[in-house]
């Protein structure tokens, strides 16, 4: 991308915002994220996210307009865990947002209980009142155990297909197999122990709007100790027991075990929902190691490996392949075996 075509898409975001387009300082491109370009844009009014959508022939997601949609519906919901969405080019996919000053969380340690407090109030807060009206589905949407279930049947499926000769990735894929076969046939048990459907639909009021990719990664921790949420290119309705597995199996920034139990109780009471969303979150949890195994090799797919390059050009493929091996593996290791 030549730097002319991003001041470009700045000033006409600018404009479309209300600032002055010709109030630019300085324009950086940061590696926040795997998907997409984003720039930190500083102005003579404030400093600006600038950011660039990814999109793929073979990947059609709308993720800016899912992103924005969310961002306007939490911004009337939870206007201070959020960045201010300003603008958006729909044909050039850019969109312009508040920037949050603070810090990432870069590991397990540094998570408190008022962190996950935090987690837990913004999920609240952004559920309470009328519902939104036009929020898309979230991206891989479950409102199913089955859809749940084929979820990471396809993502297996797809990295099966993969033309590989790395030895070590044909090798967890086996392992990940084996445990697949294991924790699927043992969910299928649970479930009828329990009679719970596998293809029954939960109802429209069990659903919740879910950032989606939903944990401690995408969040700036400011200096008063508050939390932003950011990313939410696959928000939109969803399973809540989706949002507990993802929170649960996150690489980047793992929440541990001991967490579970009163981040499902929290979150279903806050949101007042029934015992079967309680069940089919803790049944879950294991389901979602695996898919998030299998997501953490995305780089192994063609078109998935497109998309980090497109967000950091001077990507180093092998050395990130190594890296995305190890997680991969350790989340295979945190699987709990004392769970459904």
């Amino acid at each position: 991308m030549q730097t002319i075509e991003v001041k470009n898409a700045a000033c006409k975001l600018l404009a479309r915002a209300g600032f002055n387009q010709f109030s630019i300082k300085s324009i950086e491109q940061i590696y926040g994220g795997g998907n997409n370009q984003i720039y930190l844009l500083d102005t003579s009014h404030k400093k600006f996210i600038l950011k660039k959508y990814f999109e793929h022939d073979k990947d059609r997601r709308d993720r800016m307009g899912a992103e924005f949609s969310f961002l306007l519906a939490a911004k009337a919901r939870a206007p201070h865990q959020i960045p201010t969405p300003y603008a958006k080019d729909d044909e050039g996919k850019w969109g312009l947002y508040e920037y949050v000053e603070g810090y990432k969380i870069d590991n397990s340690e540094k998570i408190v209980e008022n962190f996950i407090a935090q987690a837990v109030n913004f999920i609240v807060e952004i559920n309470v009142g009328k519902a939104p009206v036009g929020m898309p589905n979230a991206s891989e949407a479950c409102f199913s155990i089955q859809d749940h279930i084929s979820c990471v049947e396809n993502r297996l499926s797809m990295l099966r297909e993969v033309n590989s000769l790395n030895f070590d990735f044909r090798e967890l894929l086996g392992a990940i197999d084996r445990e697949w076969n294991f924790i699927h046939a043992k969910l299928l048990k649970f479930i009828g122990q329990n009679r719970l459907s596998l293809e029954q639909p939960i109802p429209a009021n069990q659903r919740i709007i879910s950032p989606s990719d939903f944990g401690f990664h995408n969040a700036i921790v400011k200096s008063d100790g508050t939390l932003t949420f950011i990313d939410f290119e696959y928000a939109g309705w969803d399973d809540p027991a989706k949002l507990v597995g993802d929170f649960f199996a996150q690489v980047a920034v793992p929440v541990g075990s001991e967490h579970l139990t009163g981040f499902i109780e929290s979150l279903m009471l806050g949101i007042k929902f029934d015992a079967n969303a309680i069940m089919r979150s803790m049944a879950l949890i294991n389901l979602y190691k695996i898919k998030w195994c299998c997501i953490v090799l995305n780089i192994f797919i063609s078109e998935n490996l497109q998309r980090r390059i497109f967000a950091q050009p001077e990507l180093d493929v092998e050395d990130l392949q190594k890296q995305q091996l190890l997680k991969a593996r350790n989340l295979l290791d945190r699987i709990d075996y004392g769970l459904p």
